[in-house]
């Protein structure tokens, strides 16, 4: 350490021991099934003692915690609002009009490609986090209902989230290439063009997995459920009128959080005038959930939501979003950055470069818009130099961001999906087959050594390597 004070950037061996025992230290945590806030604590710790030796101060770093903190932020509310969300969907009989419906309707061989299939629709009309939040928590609970493996099921939702996520015009990423020139929709038909044939090859695979496994016990745990869904709750369509109001104001372009609130409002009045709940019942299933009768076992599977039941996966994304800025400040990120893309092997293959930064920035900083923004940084001259269009490096730097980070147990994305779910789902990823044969796809794109690219004037084709 500087003894004036001064402190400077760690070497890339520096910056790379430190992050590798992080990696080891998260990914053992994660595999162990062990609580996550003790492994980030000890990261940060670790990230800190860097910090130290290479010369910083507290008060120089300090700040950049705030920062960390502020950085999740938006990431915080939209917890807030889901979890009250989820309660007060259950508390007003749409989750459950949902399963009762659905119960009926999807059949156990086409389950899992039927919500994979809903959920992609339901993500490409509003977002992925909403999807996983309503329509995901009801199949969450059908899946219960005709006695579904929760792990295929939970790879199949996310899978559905993701790529409705990536094809839709009001991704929530989108603006972030849209402010460095990049072409809406341009940038779409980039996405359909890569992602389409993967998509439909993970359909086939949720359709054959369930065609050929099977759920004998069936009928009977459906006609359970539905019999006492119907005992507790008044269900008619009409009770989807609040959800139809939330996909209409997202669409509009209206941001996430308002309209979740105003969705809060209007469902509060649905749970009032239809299922009878009162001011108190209404308030407690937005802070703790539902809290089904305790004589009523199989109700106990809309025990679900609430904000509070949240509170951990807030500390988690908190803690995460402190560590990437601490990794950020100190310039450990940067060290491994730099020499990264100036590897022998990424030279002049530009698409290899902004696929591996995505991913890796993704598993550096816990985020996705991190890793979008400052790929697109590092890249964005390397592919006007080339005459690249920038729409192709934002469709290879968002999908393998998005795609990516449901597989890595510390990032905001995968805490969401486990708090919606319920569930540790490291087991769920052998299931997530959207990302698993996304990157397939990639590989054989390489071997067949063509890949379909965009140049200036329209569709082209590029070598694997250089996409």
């Amino acid at each position: 350490m500087n003894s004036e004070g001064k402190h400077r950037a760690p070497t890339f061996w520096e910056a790379t021991i430190t992050f590798v025992i992080s990696l080891a230290i998260l990914v053992t945590s994660s595999i162990s099934a062990m609580d996550m806030h003790t492994p980030l604590l000890a990261v940060i710790i670790l990230s800190g003692l860097l910090g130290v030796y290479t010369g910083h101060r507290w008060r120089d770093v300090e700040p950049s915690l705030v920062s960390g903190i502020t950085s999740c932020a938006p990431a915080l509310y939209f917890l807030i609002c889901i979890g009250a969300t989820i309660g007060i969907w259950i508390e007003a009989g749409i989750i459950p009009a949902f399963v009762s419906y659905g119960l009926v309707w999807l059949k156990p061989a086409f389950f899992y490609a039927g919500a994979c299939l809903f959920t992609a629709m339901i993500a490409a009309l509003s977002t992925s986090g909403g999807a996983m939040g309503t329509v995901g928590v009801a199949l969450m609970v059908i899946a219960h209902g005709i006695g579904a493996d929760l792990y295929v099921t939970s790879g199949a939702l996310i899978s559905g989230a993701v790529m409705g996520q990536l094809i839709s015009p009001i991704n929530d990423m989108l603006p972030l290439a849209l402010a460095q020139g990049a072409r809406l929709n341009e940038t779409i038909k980039l996405f359909m063009v890569r992602l389409l044939p993967p998509f439909l090859l993970v359909e086939v695979l949720y359709l054959v997995y369930g065609y050929f496994v099977g759920f004998p016990q069936a009928s009977i745990n459906s006609g359970l459920i539905i019999d006492a869904i119907r005992q507790h709750f008044f269900i008619s369509p009409v009770i989807f009128l609040p959800v139809i109001l939330l996909f209409l104001l997202i669409a509009r372009g209206t941001p996430t959080v308002p309209v979740l609130m105003i969705n809060l409002i209007v469902s509060s009045l649905f749970a009032y005038v239809f299922q009878g709940a009162g001011l108190a019942e209404i308030f407690r299933a937005m802070s703790h959930g539902y809290i089904p009768p305790a004589d009523q076992e199989i109700m106990q599977i809309f025990a679900r939501g609430g904000i509070t039941p949240f509170g951990s996966i807030m500390q988690l994304t908190m803690m995460a979003s402190i560590w990437a800025a601490l990794l950020k400040k100190i310039g450990a990120l940067d060290a491994i950055f730099v020499k990264l893309i100036s590897l022998p092997l990424l030279q002049k293959k530009l698409g290899l470069q902004s696929h591996l930064l995505s991913v890796f920035i993704s598993i550096c900083t816990c985020a996705v818009i991190p890793a979008i923004i400052i790929s697109g940084e590092l890249l964005k001259g390397k592919y006007q130099e080339e005459g690249r269009p920038i729409e192709e490096l934002y469709r290879n730097v968002i999908a393998s961001g998005i795609i990516v980070s449901p597989l890595i147990p510390w990032t905001n994305i995968y805490f969401y999906n486990a708090g919606i779910l319920g569930m540790n789902l490291i087991p769920a990823f052998p299931y997530f087959w959207f990302a698993l044969v996304y990157f397939a796809w990639l590989i054989i794109l390489g071997l067949r050594d063509k890949v379909l690219g965009h140049g200036k004037h329209g569709i082209s084709e590029k070598t694997a390597l250089e996409e």
